[in-house]
């Protein structure tokens, strides 16, 4: 018999629509958990790179001592919410010009479901009034 037809039970055409929905809805889950959280962060890099500049502006304008400046830069980062030590800090002067480079490396822990840390990590290089 030429033609014949196949009868499927209702409920396997669903579950090959099943697989496909579940897999839609955890991207969508986990894209709604991660992307603010990450946009945010980035926005905060953003105003503590801004900040940074205008510290070696400060520093070079007032002719700052080193620990004066790592101060300050301490104080920002606590302020913003980001880890930095002492040693993430590198200040570069050159011989002969008043203008101070910064270079910091620094960081912040966010935790994904309650439980998921992950450490966001950062390195800045800023010149007075500048950021690159």
């Amino acid at each position: 018999m030429s033609g014949s037809l196949v009868m499927t039970k209702p409920s396997e055409k669903q579950a090959g629509y099943l697989v496909p929905l579940l897999f839609l809805a955890t991207v969508g889950f986990l894209a709604y958990q991660i992307i603010p959280t990450y946009l945010s962060v980035q926005s905060e890099k953003s105003a503590f790179q801004s900040e940074l500049a205008a510290i070696a502006g400060r520093a070079t304008i007032l002719q700052w001592q080193d620990r004066t400046i790592v101060s300050e830069i301490k104080d920002l980062a606590r302020k913003r919410n980001f880890d930095i030590r002492d040693w993430d800090i590198r200040i570069q002067r050159r011989r002969g010009y008043p203008d101070v480079t910064i270079e910091a490396t620094y960081g912040r822990t966010e935790r994904f479901f309650g439980s998921y840390p992950y450490a966001f990590r950062f390195q800045s290089t800023v010149r007075p009034f500048e950021v690159s």
